[in-house]
């Protein structure tokens, strides 16, 4: 005579010990089940190797739940096969188990275990981890196939959407209005969806550009990224206090600014910076006698007039007066004349009451001058479309650069 029969699959568990390891495996499974939810709905792509480690992590605890289970139903003289049907687990809850020895052991309840006694061996509880696992390929294998397919399709409608040509650019896509995103609660999924075709479409138009225009915009485009991301995850926490509505609000919120952003760069696919002639050489540097600074300043009017000429930050080479208006040039051209000259945007004025964001530290407009700028140079900034500290400091001493200009022409 021995002790009771280990804690194998063939033997039997009474009632009691059953309730006891059933319920908290069950709260268990209901919290890795929220977990692997949130998981899952955070991810981007799938692959197979972290689909199976989820699903196996959340198998576990219905593992054991199927190990306790065939042997309750042995301790009611049952195979484990009946544990699949449905409805059946409510049955062992309830169900009176075999007095004495039955056919899959002795039983629990005695003080004393007959290991002479014949048993069944039932091999329901591995048949099942089997079988769960090939449904779980399967399952796998499927949601990785509707990935694809799904990929494909948005790949599909985005080249319907949108194909780059230097002749001729399609304008299908209309972009959504921020009134109109604000109307309805955005689905997460279909938000998501929305988000990735937009930025399909736009890194298209983008990687359609000429390089050198794509350097030339380059600044500027990481700082719209960066403002575009900052002020719609605030508008999305702002809609709602949940994580996944946040996010729906979020990127509803960037899609029509993607795709404005992409209207805007499919007007440039045409377009290609030319750099500047350097100015020390060919034959009319030899017939002119300018001095230096003549020629700086003849250099800075032509862009001054027509801002469309100025050359990429990256041709520059550190000159301060070129790197000024590269940076300028981009806000500048859009100021139409009447405003940039005489209306409310006057350089003159802009330049005396500017706070000269970079200019107070010490930036020189020439050997024998620093012109400081003062309090209020926000609002040419903010007036030219920049929103950034570093954008700021570059338009600064843009203007200063102008104001150079206007000072060396007798025009202060």
């Amino acid at each position: 005579m021995t002790g009771k029969p280990s804690f194998w699959s063939f033997g039997r568990m009474r009632r009691t010990t059953y309730a006891l390891l059933s319920i908290p495996t069950l709260f268990v499974w209901i919290i890795i089940r929220a977990g692997m939810q949130g998981a899952v709905s955070s991810m981007n792509d799938y692959d197979v190797a972290t689909l199976f480690f989820m699903t196996v992590i959340e198998l576990i605890p219905i593992y054991f739940l199927l190990f306790i289970g065939v042997k309750r139903l042995h301790d009611c003289d049952h195979k484990g096969w009946w544990i699949l049907i449905p409805f059946f687990i409510c049955v062992i809850w309830f169900a009176r188990p075999t007095q004495g020895t039955n056919r899959f052991g002795t039983d629990p309840r005695d003080g004393y275990a007959d290991d002479e006694v014949a048993r069944e061996e039932d091999y329901s509880f591995w048949g099942m981890i089997v079988i769960s696992m090939i449904i779980n390929v399967a399952m796998i294998s499927n949601v990785l196939e509707m990935q694809k397919s799904q990929q494909q399709s948005e790949g599909q409608n985005t080249t319907q959407n949108y194909t780059p040509t230097q002749a001729n650019i399609s304008h299908q896509n209309t972009p959504v209005t921020n009134t109109q995103t604000a109307t309805q609660t955005p689905d997460l999924a279909t938000a998501k969806r929305l988000y990735n075709n937009a930025v399909i479409n736009m890194n298209a138009v983008w990687n359609s550009l000429h390089p050198s225009t794509q350097e030339f915009l380059r600044a500027e485009q990481r700082a719209i990224n960066s403002k575009r991301e900052r002020d719609c995850t605030a508008y999305g926490n702002a809609q709602s206090t949940d994580k996944d509505l946040a996010m729906a609000y979020r990127y509803m919120c960037e899609v029509p600014q993607l795709n404005e952003r992409a209207e805007h760069l499919k007007t440039q696919l045409n377009t290609a910076v030319t750099p500047p002639m350097p100015k020390n050489v060919g034959p009319a540097y030899g017939q002119n006698h300018q001095t230096k600074d003549e020629l700086v300043l003849s250099q800075m009017m032509k862009i001054y007039n027509n801002p469309q000429l100025a050359p990429p930050v990256y041709l520059c080479q550190g000159d301060i007066y070129c790197n000024a208006f590269s940076a300028l040039s981009q806000y500048w051209i859009y100021i139409p004349d009447d405003y940039r000259y005489q209306g409310e945007f006057n350089i003159k004025y802009q330049a005396q009451i500017g706070d000269g964001y970079g200019l107070n530290k010490g930036f020189t407009l020439s050997q024998e001058q620093s012109i400081l700028l003062a309090e209020r140079g926000d609002l040419a900034y903010y007036n030219s479309g920049g929103k950034s500290p570093e954008q700021e400091k570059i338009f600064a001493e843009g203007l200063a650069v102008l104001l150079y200009i206007e000072e060396m022409n007798g025009w202060l």
